[in-house]
């Protein structure tokens, strides 16, 4: 994830993210602390520095963190949180633009209950 410092709007809390598959510029809205994030992580270019997959890296941690039984990877953590939005009546429509997909059907692909 390149996403440089000049990306980051930190009193908004926005990000600015180009999308890998459409090349278009998306604001996201981060729910973490920054400030204590950069004092813990010292990033000096990029948001996310260390290898290429830095995503992944980040869920090995949380796994850790909360010493989760099941396997989680960034596909499935991006669709629980596509199920979660789901389950909180966020429509398809809405959540597709969140994600940033270009077409709702590949979102569809995504959306499970948690009932299920």
């Amino acid at each position: 994830m390149r996403i440089r410092f000049s990306d980051v709007d930190q009193i908004n809390g926005i990000l600015q993210v180009k999308l890998a598959k459409s090349g278009k510029w998306s604001e996201r809205k981060f729910y973490f602390n920054l400030e204590n994030y950069v004092k813990t992580y010292k990033p000096k270019q990029y948001l996310f520095e260390g290898c290429y997959n830095t995503a992944q890296v980040m869920i090995y941690r949380l796994i850790e963190i909360c010493e989760l039984k099941r396997p989680l990877t960034v596909h499935s953590y991006r669709s629980g949180c596509i199920t979660y939005l789901s389950d909180k009546e966020m429509t398809i429509q809405d959540i597709s633009d969140y994600i940033g997909h270009e077409r709702i059907d590949t979102t569809m692909r995504y959306r499970r209950t948690s009932k299920q």
